[in-house]
């Protein structure tokens, strides 16, 4: 559906259909937001089963928007922050998912419209960094929080859609607690450019790459993590048994000051893990299927995103 309105600045707005119950109620509130602002009458574009984001980001910035907003959960975010990588168009986050990751991370509003619109048509551009992954021989996908294989992955992919409905993220907490009883795999870890691991095999539960440290439920993985440092955090998790976790949790909960020798942390810009069996692995919280490598990259400050003004 695309709308004309008064001669402004041009937004549009890519919208996950499946998420969002009262459309007509949001096009009378981003009208009203767009003539307080000096917008144009937003033009809505939906994405589709077979295009998430990615072409609708292409067409948005095709069209000469000055502003591309992307509303609905994880994955809709990133594809069209995917399109709009490099471009210099700022980016609005309308947060309307259950984890919401990178919405938690830059402080924005969590399933409000309106609110989160008003930050996207008024606030201060941020530049944030890209994360870059290949699994396997699969092509080139960004990440905007975190890329991961082992128990987190098989968190996301276990989780049931009708139960993320009901309860929301504590959905995760269900599906995590089975994850936790999956068996390890080892990890051969090259770093690239930064100390670090050797090129040895880790034993590990979980290998994850963060972009920023904040994840589903306001949990700080990394408290060092930030969107624009230039730079990623590397995490291996091999806890054993109950009490390994149990080690682990802890740690997370004291933001490290209660440190676990089963969770390794180190910086890098680059890196390749190769795993000794297949593993589940996951983009920004959605699951990508069985993976045996994935090799990660940055691209600092490619994405221009909109936040609350800093009084």
């Amino acid at each position: 559906m695309a709308t004309v309105g008064t001669v402004g600045k041009r937004i549009s707005i890519i919208y996950n259909p499946t998420k969002i119950d009262d459309l007509d109620l949001r096009v009378g509130i981003a009208s009203r937001l767009a003539g307080e602002h000096g917008y144009e009458t937003p033009d809505w574009i939906p994405s589709t089963e077979d295009d998430p984001g990615f072409g609708q980001g292409k067409q948005a910035l095709e069209s000469g928007a000055d502003l591309i907003c992307a509303m609905g959960g994880d994955g809709t975010v990133r594809l069209v922050a995917q399109a709009l990588r490099g471009s210099g168009v700022p980016f609005g986050v309308i947060a309307e998912g259950t984890g919401n990751l990178l919405a938690r991370n830059l402080d924005l509003p969590l399933n409000d419209f309106e609110d989160a619109l008003e930050i996207a048509m008024t606030g201060d551009d941020r530049p944030i960094d890209l994360g870059l992954v290949w699994f396997d021989d699969q092509d080139e996908r960004v990440f905007l929080v975190i890329a991961g294989v082992g128990t987190d992955a098989d968190t996301m992919a276990n989780t049931h859609d009708n139960l993320k409905k009901m309860m929301g993220w504590l959905a995760y907490v269900e599906s995590g607690s089975r994850a936790m009883l999956s068996r390890g795999f080892r990890a051969r870890v090259d770093n690239g450019d930064l100390p670090g691991p050797d090129g040895r095999a880790h034993h590990a539960r979980s290998y994850m790459v963060c972009n920023c440290g904040i994840l589903t439920g306001g949990v700080v993985l990394v408290p060092e993590a930030e969107p624009d440092d230039g730079q990623l955090d590397t995490l291996v998790l091999a806890p054993k048994g109950p009490f390994g976790w149990g080690g682990v949790l802890l740690d997370i909960a004291t933001h490290h000051r209660r440190g676990s020798k089963r969770m390794r942390h180190w910086t890098t810009h680059q890196a390749t893990a190769e795993f000794n069996r297949p593993v589940e692995g996951q983009l920004d919280g959605d699951a990508v299927g069985e993976v045996r490598r994935m090799r990660t990259d940055i691209d600092p400050g490619s994405l221009v995103v909109r936040v609350a003004k800093n009084d």
